[in-house]
């Protein structure tokens, strides 16, 4: 319902990815004006995080499924 609501879902939604992260994990994280994006690859799951003003995409999947979910990420415009 706003944008501070959103940064701060992102925040919590990240760092419970990354507590349930495993040693071996691929990452990816940037911020910029009103975007931020993070994903996790991890214990066979893949994590997808994108805030865009007050707007949040959140992603949990398998990691067999991440060329779908990101071929969906894009055609959303995330």
């Amino acid at each position: 319902s706003s944008e501070s609501k959103a940064k701060n879902m992102f925040e919590t939604n990240k760092d419970y990815f990354e507590d349930g992260a495993g040693n071996s994990k691929i990452t990816s994280s940037y911020s910029i004006g009103n975007y931020n994006l993070y994903s996790l690859t991890s214990n066979g799951n893949y994590q997808y995080l994108c805030r865009v003003d007050n707007t949040l995409l959140y992603i949990d999947v398998e990691d067999e499924y991440k060329d779908e979910v990101k071929d969906i990420i894009e055609e959303l415009g995330y």
